[in-house]
């Protein structure tokens, strides 16, 4: 999400290039362990490669899938 929210083009930045996500969006055919997001960002941890983010409550309607926001991201 934070990448896509930095890629946002903002009032008054005609012109200038947008901040791209590195690499590519993942095929779909085959599905691998872990998150999908994690070969593309920049925050990625050891558990972000082994297992896939549960959904969590960060407030009100909100959620993310990101092992950043779990209990065990410390670990």
């Amino acid at each position: 999400t934070q990448g896509l929210l930095e890629a946002i083009p903002r009032p008054g930045s005609h012109g200038k290039r947008l901040r791209a996500i590195i690499g590519s969006v993942p095929s779909g055919l085959v599905v691998l362990p872990g998150c999908p997001f994690e070969p593309r960002c920049s925050c990625a941890m050891d558990v972000c490669r082994q297992t896939s983010p549960p959904l969590v409550s960060v407030g009100g309607e909100h959620y993310v899938a990101c092992h950043r926001f779990t209990d065990d991201a410390a670990e």
